[in-house]
């Protein structure tokens, strides 16, 4: 939750409204809370100061919870919406869910209010973060469209330089769809981890890597342990499934919490490149994994047949270790957020 999250509070009773606030606070939420009673001064809040979520009750004279959550998704349509009533009928509930209200809370369990609330701005705040990646990528995409455009034009008469653009925009449009393929899948599953293997081994294809590994941090006793890999015999993955700080690139990588990249590695005296020389790799790459600077684990990889990997090629790298981290730090968020529910006691 940001510090200076702003909460539209939709309640024509006041001691309700101060009872919700109450209950955030003792739950340990910092917030700004605007409390309106109707629908011209929810309209007017909306209007003003567009909040990062709105709690509203269901039953106003003139006005209810459907209509308040139409409104909210026509002024605000990314503000997380959550209903908090008295007794609702499960057609309601269905109804208000349907139509995009992130949860709903009874007014005799308030103490479901808090972990819906972190989960709904967890969950806008990963969508914020999705939007801002998709749209650097489609500013990208069309800054090259228009470059090819304007080469285009410059050389109509020759042939075979058009394909070659072509081919450029065509490979740029292949990485999109695998990215907007990965962030689809991870934002759907609830084992992100097990995932890894498949849309690594997309990337690889994409790149003409031969080799990835995916190592995740033991919370146990902090070593590495291989969680996925591809491009080495099973027994060699089994040699190297448990992996201490300071050894192998990973282990240095985790240590650091910075991506590590190493060219030529045929050529390099680095004692940390032995186990991927070994491998007959040439060019590696390593990303974090990371949660709010905290090394999660590790993704990389590498070739055989190249020395150096291009600036598209440790980008798509880092899109894919990025959306990987958040897609696991939002599992975690989410475990977190169920076991202290399921700690918190019951209201008469």
């Amino acid at each position: 939750m940001k510090e200076s999250t702003h909460i539209l509070i939709l309640e024509d009773l006041a001691t309700d409204a101060e009872l919700i606030q109450f209950e955030l606070q003792e739950a340990g939420l910092v917030f700004t809370a605007k409390w309106v009673i109707n629908e011209n001064e929810y309209l007017q809040a909306l209007k003003d100061s567009p909040p990062d979520l709105i709690l509203s009750d269901y039953d106003f004279p003139r006005y209810n919870g459907v209509v308040a959550l139409a409104e909210a998704r026509r002024q605000c349509p990314d503000t997380p919406f959550i209903l908090v009533t008295g007794a609702i009928g499960e057609d309601r509930a269905i109804e208000i869910l349907t139509r995009g209200a992130k949860d709903y809370v009874l007014k005799n369990r308030l103490q479901r209010l808090a972990p819906a609330v972190r989960r709904a701005l967890a969950e806008a705040e990963e969508q914020r973060v999705c939007k801002q990646e998709e749209e650097g990528l489609r500013e990208a995409h069309r800054n090259l469209e228009r470059q090819v455009l304007e080469r285009t034009a410059e050389l109509q008469k020759e042939i075979e330089k058009r394909r070659q653009i072509e081919g450029v925009l065509a490979r740029y449009n292949e990485g999109i769809e695998l990215l907007n393929y990965a962030s689809s899948r991870l934002l759907a599953s609830d084992q992100p981890q097990k995932m890894i293997e498949e849309l690594c081994l997309k990337v690889m294809k994409y790149l003409g890597c031969h080799i990835f590994f995916n190592f995740l941090v033991d919370q146990a006793d902090g070593r590495l342990h291989l969680n996925a890999y591809a491009g080495i015999p099973p027994e060699s993955a089994h040699e190297i499934e448990w992996l201490d700080h300071d050894v192998a690139v990973c282990g240095y990588m985790v240590r650091d919490g910075s991506r590590i990249m190493f060219e030529n590695i045929p050529e390099t005296p680095d004692v940390r490149t032995e186990l991927i020389k070994s491998f007959g790799i040439k060019a590696y790459a390593c990303y974090p994994l990371l949660e709010q600077n905290r090394v999660l684990g590790t993704i990389s990889f590498g070739s055989r047949s190249k020395t150096i990997f291009n600036v598209e090629e440790m980008a798509m790298m880092n899109a894919i270790a990025n959306q990987v981290a958040i897609a696991m730090a939002r599992v975690r968020t989410e475990e977190t957020l169920w076991k202290g529910e399921s700690d918190l006691p019951v209201l008469a």
